[in-house]
């Protein structure tokens, strides 16, 4: 039911004629403060969020690791609530990732990452507002 889906959601229109997302369906609510007189809905987001690598292609052989490993993510529906949309594991322990906002990428430092010489294994997760996500893995050899 509408009550219970969790992909439910509170929009409105803006001025660019695009929806903005405004609050989560809690428990089959959705609040926020309403400053202006918009045209408001509530919409289904089902679609998960997309990342694309940018700094990394599928099973590359690097002879020196960048100082930041990159990736676009795009979520067309409800967005991202801050770095707390997205983890991060290198070789299966969790990383720091950072989310930009305005580039829509998520950046991996590796100044103090010990990547040696190896296969290592990146994976990234992305969940978006209302609760779909998607995973990508990266695998790289460092020579």
């Amino acid at each position: 039911s509408l009550k219970t889906n969790p992909h439910v959601g509170l929009f409105y229109k803006t001025n660019k004629n695009k929806w903005q997302f405004l609050s989560a369906n809690e428990n089959g609510i959705c609040r926020s403060k309403v400053l202006s007189l918009e045209k408001f809905a509530l919409k289904i987001d089902e679609i998960p969020p997309e990342i694309i690598p940018i700094t990394l292609k599928k099973d590359e052989i690097l002879s020196q690791v960048p100082k930041f490993f990159k990736w676009k993510v795009q979520d067309e529906g409800s967005g991202f609530k801050g770095d707390q949309g997205f983890s991060c594991k290198l070789d299966g322990k969790s990383v720091i990732i950072e989310f930009d906002p305005e580039e829509d990428l998520i950046i991996l430092p590796t100044f103090d990452l010990d990547i040696k010489a190896g296969i290592h294994v990146l994976e990234i997760h992305a969940v978006d507002n209302l609760r779909n996500t998607t995973s990508l893995i990266n695998k790289f050899e460092l020579r």
